[in-house]
């Protein structure tokens, strides 16, 4: 049997398929409206917003690792 989904999937790929859709009817707009928003971000959190994706990403890392190294495959 299939699970329900849950709010935030569903939302997540509303705004997903809202972009791609954009991205293909409207390609212009949306890379003018995208390049806004990343000088926009990059204007007003700088080195700052660089440092915590930064952080972010090691640590999403870090997570998946352990968790490759906990579920071995095979005899241990």
């Amino acid at each position: 049997m299939l699970k329900k989904a849950k709010p935030a999937f569903s939302i997540s790929v509303g705004i997903m398929l809202v972009l791609v859709l954009l991205g293909i009817i409207l390609p212009e707009g949306l890379e003018s409206v995208t390049e806004t928003i990343q000088v926009f971000i990059s204007d007003k959190f700088g080195w700052y917003y660089l440092i915590l994706v930064t952080l972010f990403t090691i640590i999403c890392l870090v997570f998946f690792n352990h968790t490759i190294r906990k579920n071995q495959i095979g005899r241990s």
